[in-house]
């Protein structure tokens, strides 16, 4: 998983966690990752998921950071295993809500992952 923080409020995004075949007592796939966003009000103490359209593949070994009013998420490994080089931001104060977006680059370089 990775958090950010905004002010009062935080934000925890993806990470490992058990799989659903697992809960089920299959262990030949014991994890999975996810895409979840969660918020936490350090004020209040109180947690909600958050609920936006069209969210980055579910993802975990990622990296995020706050930027402005924006979580920005890169990188990982997918569910597949599959490493991934993708930059993603999910812009909490909107006035449509909280969303996500991909950004890609302007120029064809691209973004390097060296794991």
């Amino acid at each position: 998983h990775t958090a950010v923080a905004f002010g009062d409020r935080a934000f925890v995004y993806g990470g490992v966690r058990e799989s659903a075949r697992a809960r089920e007592g299959d262990q030949s796939s014991r994890f999975g990752v996810s895409s979840d966003v969660w918020e936490v009000n350090a004020a209040t103490g109180e947690w909600r998921a958050v609920k936006a359209a069209v969210p980055p593949r579910g993802r975990a070994f990622h990296t995020a950071t706050a930027v402005g009013e924006a979580m920005l998420v890169f990188g990982g490994v997918d569910a597949q295993g599959e490493t991934l080089n993708d930059l993603w931001a999910l812009h909490v104060s909107t006035v449509l809500g909280t969303q996500w977006a991909e950004l890609r680059p302007l120029s064809d370089s691209r973004m390097r992952l060296f794991l």
